[in-house]
C-alpha cells in the first residue's frame, strides 16, 4: 500500500483539485493521511465529503513547522511506500502505478521521483527537465550541488526512512525536504520516472517566495550536519559544497535586492570566490528594478528567481 502525505494549512483554493488527482489514480492501493495543521477554517467537512473511507483526516490544534507537520502526519501512514502531495499541486492519473513500477526488484532503490511542470497563474511555464538528464543511482553529490526534486513527485521507500534517526528536521523550515533527501540518497539508490507525472503551482503565497533569507540560514546548518554525519561522503564532494556555499550568497543577495537594498546585495555578491550564471545575473539585476526583473527572469526561465 502507498500512503498519500498531504499537508494543509488555510489551504481551500486548490484542494480539491490536489484530492481529485489522488481519487483519479490508476493504482487504487493506497490511503490519503490528510493532516489539518491548525487551519483557520478547518477543511473537515470538505473533504470528508468524497466519502472515501481511504481518507483519513487528522485536526491539530497546535499550529507547527511543515516539517514537524510532515512528521506528524508520518507517524499515522501504514503503507509499505510514501508519497507526498502539496494541498496546492496534482498529480496525472499515472503517477502512482508508474513509480511504483520501479521499485519493483530493485531493493537498493530508496527513492523514485518523477519529472514536474511547474504551473504559474494556471499556466504552465516550465517542464524542471527539459534542459537536463534527471540523475539517478547513487546522486548525493549532483542532489547536494543543484536540488533538483520536487516535493510532490516523490516516493519513498518506508524502510528507507525508518533506517534514519530523524525524519524532517523540524529546525528547518524552508529545507527539509532537501535535508531528508540527501541524507536519504547517501544509503540509497534513487529512480526517476522521466516522464511529466506532477503538476507543480508556484504562486506568491508559497514559503519559498515569502523567506528567502532564511533559505541562506538554513543551508549553513545543512552544511554543518552533512559534515558532522558524513564527513568521508563531504570530503569527496568539495565541488558540491562550494556550490552551495556560493547559493548561500545568492540568496543573501537576493533577500537584500528584494528589500530595497541592492547595494548590500552586490557588497554580498563580491564576497563570492567563484561566480556563476545566476550570480553575475543577480549582480546585474541589481541596477534595476525588482518588478522588472522578476518579469523577465520568469519569461526566460519559467520559474520566479528565488
Amino acid at each position: 500500500m502507498i500512503s498519500v502525505i498531504i499537508n494543509c494549512h488555510n489551504c481551500h483554493e486548490f484542494l480539491a483539485e490536489a484530492l481529485e488527482s489522488v481519487l483519479q489514480q490508476s493504482e487504487n492501493d493506497w490511503e490519503i493521511i490528510f493532516w489539518d495543521n491548525a487551519s483557520e477554517k478547518p477543511a473537515e467537512a470538505f473533504v470528508k465529503a468524497y466519502g472515501d473511507e481511504r481518507i483519513h483526516y487528522f485536526y491539530d490544534q497546535e499550529f507547527v513547522a511543515l516539517g514537524e507537520a510532515r512528521n506528524r502526519a508520518l507517524q499515522h501512514a501504514r503503507g509499505e511506500y510514501l508519497a507526498f502531495l502539496d494541498s496546492d499541486d496534482y498529480w496525472r492519473p499515472e503517477k502512482l502505478a508508474r513509480q511504483l513500477a520501479l521499485f519493483t526488484d530493485a531493493p537498493s532503490v530508496g527513492l523514485v521521483y518523477s519529472d514536474a511542470n511547474i504551473v504559474y497563474k494556471g499556466e504552465i511555464t516550465k517542464q524542471v527537465f527539459s534542459r537536463m538528464t534527471p540523475p539517478e543511482g547513487e546522486v548525493f553529490g549532483e542532489l547536494l550541488g543543484s536540488y533538483f526534486l520536487v516535493m510532490s513527485s516523490v516516493m519513498i521507500r518506508r524502510s528507507a526512512l525508518d533506517k534514519l534517526v530523524v525524519w524532517f528536521d523540524p529546525r528547518f523550515e524552508i529545507i527539509e525536504e532537501y535535508d531528508l533527501f540527501l541524507r536519504i540518497s547517501a544509503d540509497w539508490k534513487f529512480r526517476c520516472v522521466s516522464e511529466v507525472l506532477v503538476d507543480w503551482r508556484w504562486h506568491e503565497g508559497s514559503t519559498t517566495m515569502q523567506k528567502r533569507r532564511l533559505i541562506s540560514i538554513e543551508k549553513r546548518l545543512l552544511l554543518k550536519q552533512l559534515n558532522n554525519a558524513y564527513p568521508v561522503l563531504m570530503r569527496q564532494q568539495c565541488a558540491a559544497e562550494k556550490r552551495v556555499k556560493g547559493k548561500i550568497l545568492i540568496s543573501l543577495a537576493l533577500s537584500q535586492y528584494n528589500a530595497g537594498n541592492p547595494k548590500q546585495a552586490r557588497r554580498i555578491l563580491n564576497k563570492s570566490h567563484s561566480y556563476t550564471s545566476k550570480g553575475i545575473f543577480v549582480y546585474c539585476a541589481t541596477f534595476f528594478s525588482v518588478r522588472l526583473i522578476e518579469f523577465f527572469y520568469r519569461k526566460i526561465k519559467g520559474n520566479p528567481l528565488v
